[in-house]
């Protein structure tokens, strides 16, 4: 299985001044993670992602790798 922090997670601050914050995935475009802090989103999004994973697996499915950019 891919290591989750290799996928390009993305956090954003929904609205300004206030205390939410979005993550989602590139490889995985419709997972979205919602929190108070940067860091909690982050980790929201690694433990789906690696919860996906083991899901595909346990199904037979591929999961799709995450993009390195070079």
């Amino acid at each position: 299985m891919n290591n989750p922090a290799d996928y390009t997670i993305t956090i954003q601050r929904l609205l300004e001044g206030e205390h939410v914050y979005r993550a989602s995935v590139k490889e995985l475009p419709h997972l979205f993670e919602y929190g108070d802090t940067p860091m909690e989103v982050y980790d929201l999004a690694i433990v789906s992602i690696q919860s996906l994973q083991y899901a595909a697996a346990e199904e037979g499915r591929d999961f799709p790798p995450p993009q390195i950019d070079l």
